[in-house]
Formats: structure tokens, sequence, C-alpha cells
């Protein structure tokens, strides 16, 4: 015979289980929420990232077809988020790729190529893909999985 208080604690305890089940399951939700959102976020500044670039470079390039005569005398508008000033000479291959992998903190070769085909179409895909072998080669580069590369720790870290 089965006594009370082992089925009274029987019973609390499956109570308990679907407890924790329903709150399992509502934190599921909300983490695959919260990575729908991240994700989406993350979309969208890569975005606003490779447009502003692309932007940037675009006035560059007027300002230099423009003669001297030409140029406004205004200055350009303030960002509104501060960095380091624009470079006047153009970015080497290899700083472009760097520049992009340091920014995603890994990043596959097409999505490199594809980087570079819209910020500079004045790139082959096939100088980008060499130029990257080259930068694995020296070790510039590390392979962390088939395609897609990172920065070594210690030019991830800005050791070198």
């Amino acid at each position: 015979m089965q006594s009370q208080p082992a089925l009274a604690v029987l019973d609390e305890l499956r109570s308990l289980a679907a407890e924790d089940d329903t709150r399992l399951c509502a934190a599921k939700d909300r983490l695959s929420a919260a990575e729908a959102e991240v994700s989406a976020a993350r979309s969208a500044f890569e975005s606003a990232s490779m447009r502003a670039e692309v932007s940037e470079r675009v006035t560059r390039r007027a300002e230099e077809l423009l003669t001297p005569d030409m140029t406004p005398h205004t200055s350009a508008p303030a960002s509104p988020h501060p960095g380091p000033a624009v470079q006047q000479e153009p970015l080497t291959t290899a700083q472009e790729v760097m520049a992009f992998v340091r920014s995603r903190g890994r990043a596959t070769r097409s999505e490199v190529v594809e980087h570079l085909r819209l910020t500079r179409p004045d790139i082959k895909p096939s100088s980008i893909r060499r130029r990257m072998s080259k930068l694995f080669a020296d070790k510039k580069l590390v392979r962390v999985e088939r395609g897609t590369y990172a920065l070594p720790p210690t030019v991830a870290e800005g050791d070198a």
C-alpha cells in the first residue's frame, strides 16, 4: 500500500516539473525572439556601414574629379559618429581586406569579394582572391573554417 505522503510528494514533483517545462518554453521563445532581433540589427548595421563606406568613397572620388576652383569652399558636415580622419590615399587591397575582416571579426572569401566589388569596383575579384591567399600565406589572416577567415589573435587585438 502506498503512503499518502509519498503520493503528495509525487504530485508536488509533477507540478514543479510542469511549471519548469512552461518556463523553459517561455525562455526558448524569448531567446528566439532576441536572436532574431540581434540578427536584424546586425544586418541593418552592416548595410548602413557598407552604404556609408560607399558614400564616402563616391564623395572623395567626386571631389578628386572637381578642379580646385570648382570645389565648394564649405566644409563637409561632421559625422555623427566621429572616427579616424578620412585618408586621402585609397587603401591597398590588402588593407581593404584586413579592415573588412577586422570589422566583422570573421568573413568568408565571397563576403570579402562582394564587399570590395561594391566599394572598390576598380579591383578585380581574382586580385582580391589572390591577395587573400597571400595574406593567409603571410599569416596575416587565419582560416577558421573552410572559406572563412579571421585576423590572427595578435592582429585582431591591435598588437601588430
